[in-house]
């Protein structure tokens, strides 16, 4: 099990480092980023993929855990905060759903399997 914690966290330091790195960081300059605003950038990835725009906030948790890994952040923390953000991002959802879901519903009653 040890083993395969210390191949993880180099996988998932590289990961990290090509999906962000694709913007012009190299990874020291990425991990270095992440390391500093990681409560605002997982936050801000977990909400923009709830919106259905597609960011690597899975590799950037990845790479969050490699950091807190080598006791350079909080999982307990992290994991609290991303769980409040999903609360918080998921009741609006629901609470959209619950005012114009049924509105919706009716005017898109045409766009169905059977009608096609």
């Amino acid at each position: 099990m040890l083993q395969r914690t210390f191949v993880a966290v180099p996988a998932a330091i590289a990961v990290v480092a090509l999906v962000v790195g694709s913007c012009g960081m190299n990874a020291d300059e990425t991990l270095r980023a992440l390391d500093q605003y990681a409560f605002v950038i997982l936050p801000a990835l977990l909400v923009a993929e709830q919106f259905g725009i597609p960011l690597p906030a899975v590799p950037a948790l990845l790479g969050f855990g490699a950091l807190a890994a080598h006791g350079r952040g909080s999982i307990p923390l992290m994991l609290s905060t991303m769980a409040a953000v999903a609360l918080i991002v998921d009741l609006a959802w629901y609470e959209l759903g619950r005012r114009r879901g049924a509105e919706d519903l009716k005017s898109n009653e045409t766009v169905g399997i059977g009608n096609l």
